[in-house]
């Protein structure tokens, strides 16, 4: 996917392949549901960012790639935001799961630009304004 003398659809169909193997990490059992998230947000912001956004559905969507890593927050950006003011005083359990939204979130400063005008990029910019506040 980042060797960069393949051609470029080559790399694409390597970055699916990427997506999908981190998808299956978690249903196979290897890591935490969070983590092969992390792992599926940081490829599709890669290849969004290196090849543009892709259609509806494809590994390059970048509404995909936000729902995704939103749908596996579990809480709101205000209870997120909250918990962030105060995380030194968490249970490591609370600040293992802000850490994990930080490594969700981060990615996805690269598909901003990406993103049209309209909720889905106010959206992801409120969500990016929480990253300075996590551990």
């Amino acid at each position: 996917m980042q060797h960069q003398n393949l051609p470029d659809e080559e790399r694409i169909r390597w970055g699916a392949l990427a997506v999908e193997a981190a998808r299956r990490k978690h249903s196979e059992g290897g890591v935490s549901r969070g983590d092969s998230v992390a792992e599926e947000v940081l490829s599709r912001s890669y290849l969004i960012k290196t090849f543009g956004a892709g259609g509806n559905g494809s590994v390059r969507d970048p509404a995909e790639a936000l729902s995704c890593a939103i749908g596996m927050m579990g809480k709101s950006r205000e209870d997120i935001s909250r918990a962030a003011d105060d995380w030194r005083r968490l249970s490591a359990e609370e600040i293992r799961s802000l850490r994990q939204a930080k490594n969700i979130l981060t990615p996805l400063r690269a598909i901003l630009d990406h993103l049209e005008d309209g909720s889905a990029r106010r959206d992801l910019h409120a969500w990016l304004d929480l990253i300075p506040k996590l551990p």
